[in-house]
């Protein structure tokens, strides 16, 4: 018994001897922005304004492909009246649904493999769409 508790005294001091002495973090002052970010006065009557959020490069394209949950490309750009077809490459079901806000909604029900949707822009503006099976994949359409 007197080994045991020996051991365990012994154990006790190398533990607490191995332990660095760390110092308490300071606490952040309600409303303190902690790193690096840095902001710019606002003069008096002036309203703050966001840049804009930078976004993908669209490309000239009227085909999107469905493939590994993503569409390819992206981002098109299209002109009004142009008709876009997006084709299903992989296995999985997927789907092609307008987000709230878009000129004109549209949605292509279930699209299984190598099967195709296609949708003609007749209004212009910004199409963001998603694929609402998988909620990964996502894209925008830009029609001029």
């Amino acid at each position: 018994m007197k080994f045991v508790l020996a051991v365990l005294l012994l154990s006790s001091f190398l533990v607490l001897g191995c332990i660095e002495d760390v110092p308490a973090a300071s606490p952040t002052p309600s409303g303190s922005v902690i790193g690096e970010a840095t902001a710019s006065p606002v003069a008096d009557g002036e309203v703050f304004s966001p840049s804009p959020s930078p976004t993908l490069e669209a490309v000239a394209a009227d085909a999107v492909d469905i493939l590994y949950s993503s569409f390819s490309p992206e981002s098109i750009r299209v002109s009004m009246g142009a008709t876009v077809t997006w084709t299903n490459q992989d296995g999985r079901l997927h789907s092609v649904r307008s987000r709230e806000g878009a000129p004109e909604s549209f949605y292509s029900g279930t699209i299984g493999g190598k099967q195709t949707f296609k949708k003609t822009f007749n209004v212009p503006g910004v199409y963001s769409y998603y694929d609402d099976l998988t909620n990964v994949a996502q894209g925008n359409v830009y029609v001029d």
